[in-house]
């Protein structure tokens, strides 16, 4: 086992929340939603400025006194620049708003204007890019960032979470196998100790709330874990429970595809068919890898990089690809295939919902990606075992975060003191 010095994010749940031990999932309900022109708006990117070579893959994570902002960049395809604006919703523990008045956490009137943007050029399918600077919180907390026209200011076209962070708190953290003999060989187990030493709280049970998340999602992130022990004149919190709440399934490095280019097929890319007004990519066959031995290899952890090796230009010559998938399969399952990623903000959504095929013994999908370097997998959703055609193994590398939530006595909010992020498999970092 080895140690990490984190820092940890801290919140109050409400009351009505019980205090059950059993952790509680963040159910799809709650993920980022594309409301409006949801078939129009691509490569939706929100990200901390870091001047670092993957900074667009970043967690949109930042502490309050980190001084470079965050950055939101999206695409377009109905060519036409619309009126868009911005709003930010300051968001409780469990992502409802907050009775906070907007001049409580906004330096300024909570409208604002997205008018930097440039149009594509030499692209089959034209599109606007658009790229917007978040401005800065006076406080902590989850925050909704909705972005919507101005001829429909009640209706969001897209929504992201962000959260602002303050260093309060620290943990020690301690991830391997699984406690239950049964799961050791599939599952991850994080336990930690969490540091309140400056904070000072007297009832950490109520007050403190835990989210673990897995590759920076949201959807099956746990959250309302409880205390295991708690050291009160240490103010000190263990983590250690005794029902599997801390632990993930490892699942296996994520699948992937080279579509950085569309003058020749990248890795796992098996044909690419160039038209006039669009571009067809289709890969290889893909098998279960259920019940097969773990193979290492570097992955990014589902996310997707924006890049073209075709001109200089990625963001605006890049081209919108429609990429076609296709998962063997002897029989049609009960349940929904899906192919999810960051692309998609691992949303189970129409686009990205796979069909039988019962001629060719196969799943089958299509995804307007644009050029790129993609991560993904298949999720069966609506089963015990979302991960049928992918296998789960505890030696899986991962990124997991610990974030905490805290209320303070007579507080109205949920405040966020602590935050950092570690890896299941720290030596392939």
């Amino acid at each position: 086992m080895k140690y990490y010095n984190l820092l940890v994010v801290v919140t109050i749940f409400p009351i009505l929340m019980g205090l059950s031990s059993k952790a509680k999932i963040l159910g799809p309900q709650n993920i980022e939603k594309r409301t409006l022109t949801q078939s129009s708006l691509k490569s939706i990117r929100l990200y901390p400025t870091t001047n670092t070579y993957d900074q667009k893959t970043l967690a949109p994570i930042i502490s309050i006194e980190q001084n470079q902002p965050l950055i939101l960049e999206f695409d377009d395809l109905e060519d036409r620049v619309k009126n868009l604006f911005v709003k930010l919703i300051h968001c409780n523990f469990d992502w409802e708003p907050s009775p906070l008045f907007e001049r409580e956490y906004l330096n300024d009137f909570n409208e604002f204007p997205i008018t930097e943007y440039d149009f594509s050029f030499n692209t089959r399918i034209p599109y606007i890019h658009y790229i917007f600077k978040v401005p800065n919180v006076k406080v902590s907390g989850n925050y909704l960032l909705k972005v919507y026209d101005e001829d429909d200011p009640e209706k969001a076209i897209l929504s992201k979470r962000f959260v602002i962070y303050e260093k309060k708190t620290e943990t020690k953290v301690e991830i391997g196998v699984s406690s239950d003999v049964g799961k050791r060989r599939v599952n991850q187990q994080v336990d930690f100790t969490l540091n309140l030493a400056r904070i000072e709280e007297n009832n950490p049970y109520d007050r403190i709330k835990i989210v673990i998340r897995q590759n920076k999602r949201w959807d099956n992130a746990l959250t309302d874990l409880k205390p295991t022990f708690i050291h009160a004149t240490q103010q000190m919190l263990e983590f250690r429970p005794y029902r599997l709440e801390n632990n993930f399934p490892g699942g296996n490095e994520f699948r992937y595809f080279d579509l950085r280019s569309v003058d020749f097929a990248g890795e796992y890319v098996r044909n690419i068919i160039r038209k006039n007004h669009t571009v067809e990519a289709f890969l290889g066959d893909d098998k279960s890898r259920n019940n097969l031995a773990y193979s290492q290899y570097r992955d990014i952890n589902g996310d997707y990089v924006v890049n073209n090796a075709d001109n200089n230009d990625s963001e605006l010559g890049a081209e919108y690809v429609n990429v076609h998938f296709f998962l063997k399969s002897e029989t049609k399952l009960d349940q929904t295939v899906y192919i999810l990623g960051s692309f998609d903000n691992w949303d189970r959504g129409g686009e990205n919902q796979m069909i039988f095929n019962p001629q060719k013994q196969q799943y089958e999908g299509s995804i307007l990606l644009k050029q790129g370097w993609y991560n993904y997998i298949y999720w069966v959703e609506g089963g015990n075992n979302p991960l049928i055609f992918e296998g789960s193994h505890r030696e899986t590398e991962n990124e997991y975060e610990i974030i905490v939530y805290y209320r303070p006595l007579g507080s109205i909010t949920d405040q966020v003191v602590g935050y950092q992020k570690f890896s299941s498999n720290p030596g392939r970092n």
